[in-house]
């Protein structure tokens, strides 16, 4: 079972081409497992929520996903974390986040058998723009280190949670050696450098997306870079978590210590597909794709 924990929050998608904004299941941990549940993964799921009518909303939406696990505490006279999503007409998403009581960043204590039966940890990127955040994700590693496990992190850098961006690199710092799977974007690369991403990091299992371009994986000094298939996106929100999904759903069952370049590659090619689908839709969910839905986009 791959076990996601963090954020889930309301993203309000302000869509330039209809001018209006609508209300969307959002928060990147939380469409992760989305993903992974789609492609008959199993999976679970760990976050927070306010005690309001957005949080009413997430948690509906979440019991209806029939997830292997998932755990969802409403915190009392708090207001759940919500995104506001301004969509280009390019379908390129930007973020403004409103986080009165930082919902996000509050993150369940998960049983100690629930970590047991999990074999990746995929950990959200939120909680570390705060102390509390902070010392709840080392809770999180420490548990998961206890029993071994594989530690999975999206860098989703969202600058505007972060008083400035040294700040925010420092924070990161602190955590990466932590994980043994890191997902960084194409932004993000050029944000961190190719130095510390590459050499300082160079035994984790590295995965690098390029937009439509297609991704990239790099381990102990390999790698293999896979173009994209072409779409027309209607919205870009959430096809890293797509993709990432996708993938993780791959390395389920792997013995992380043997996997080869082949594993890697057709993670790559399952991430790129599903990265793909998943913009056909507004919204990080609507879009993501059965594995049905993604061989058929495959053998095209």
């Amino acid at each position: 079972m791959i076990l996601c924990v963090g954020e889930i929050i309301v993203d309000g998608i302000n869509d330039e081409k209809e001018n209006e904004i609508i209300e969307k299941v959002g928060g990147a941990p939380f469409n992760v497992a989305c993903a992974i549940k789609r492609l008959g993964g199993t999976v679970g799921f760990c976050g927070s929520v306010g005690d309001d009518a957005e949080g009413s909303f997430l948690l509906d939406f979440a019991n209806a996903q029939n997830f292997n696990y998932l755990k969802i505490e409403r915190l009392k006279q708090k207001q759940t974390t919500k995104a506001i999503v301004n969509v280009s007409v390019l379908g390129e998403r930007s973020f403004i986040f409103l986080r009165k009581d930082q919902t996000d960043c509050f993150l369940p204590d998960v049983d100690e058998c629930v970590i047991e039966k999990s074999q990746i940890i995929h950990v959200g990127s939120l909680c570390l723009s705060s102390d509390i955040g902070k010392n709840n994700a080392i809770k999180l590693i420490q548990k998961a280190k206890k029993f071994d496990k594989i530690l999975s992190f999206d860098v989703n850098y969202r600058n505007d949670l972060f008083s400035d961006t040294r700040v925010a690199l420092n924070t990161y710092k602190e955590f990466l050696n932590f994980f043994d799977i890191i997902k960084f974007s194409q932004d993000e690369l050029d944000l961190f450098g190719e130095d510390y991403v590459f050499n300082t990091l160079k035994n984790k299992l590295i995965f690098i997306t390029y937009g439509a371009r297609g991704s990239e994986w790099r381990l102990n000094g390999e790698s293999c870079f896979i173009s994209a298939k072409k779409v027309t996106a209607v919205d870009t929100t959430g096809a890293g978590d797509a993709f990432f999904g996708a993938v993780l759903s791959v390395l389920d069952g792997c013995n992380f210590s043997e996997i080869n370049s082949e594993v890697l590659n057709n993670a790559l090619i399952f991430g790129n597909a599903a990265g793909a689908l998943s913009t056909l839709k507004s919204g990080a969910i609507d879009g993501l794709p059965t594995k049905n839905q993604l061989l058929d986009f495959l053998c095209k």
